[in-house]
């Protein structure tokens, strides 16, 4: 006989859990901010509804490599509003709350909102100052 194999499309494999490459990819996860950036002992993500605490664990130890301790989720129910008699609402979620075995620490640098805002102003000046030099050379042509 001739052993099973498990499919090339496998990503991770335990013996209560099988995650397929479409699967992973399902499963979104979303950092919510943390309140510093040094020494984080736990972090809170926004995921799916249908997604598991043992499919969230694996996830961020085979992808992001943490050490997880624990995780803690709660399924929260989408926001509603209501607009000239319409009534909109924002998907279900579900919170989750992990706690990690080694501390976390974030360089604040990697994405500096400073930054950010610097480049954002300088394209949105030199869209608009090109936009005037072109008005200007229309304006000298005529």
């Amino acid at each position: 006989m001739e052993p099973s194999r498990v499919p090339a499309t496998t990503l991770f494999s335990s013996s209560s859990i099988l995650l397929t490459q479409e699967q992973f990819a399902k499963l979104l996860i979303k950092l919510l901010m943390p309140t510093s950036f040094t020494n984080i002992q736990g972090i809170a993500l926004k995921t799916i509804p249908s997604a598991t605490k043992i499919k969230i664990k694996h996830i961020l130890e085979s992808l992001y490599g943490f050490l997880v301790e624990r995780v803690q989720t709660l399924n929260m129910k989408g926001k509603k509003k209501k607009r000239g008699g319409i009534l909109f609402a924002k998907p279900d979620y579900k919170k989750a709350y992990v706690t990690l075995k080694t501390p976390l620490s974030i360089d604040m640098n990697l994405f500096s909102l400073k930054m950010v805002e610097d480049a954002r102003k300088r394209m949105n000046k030199k869209n608009v100052s090109s936009v005037v030099e072109d008005e200007e050379e229309e304006e000298v042509l005529a």
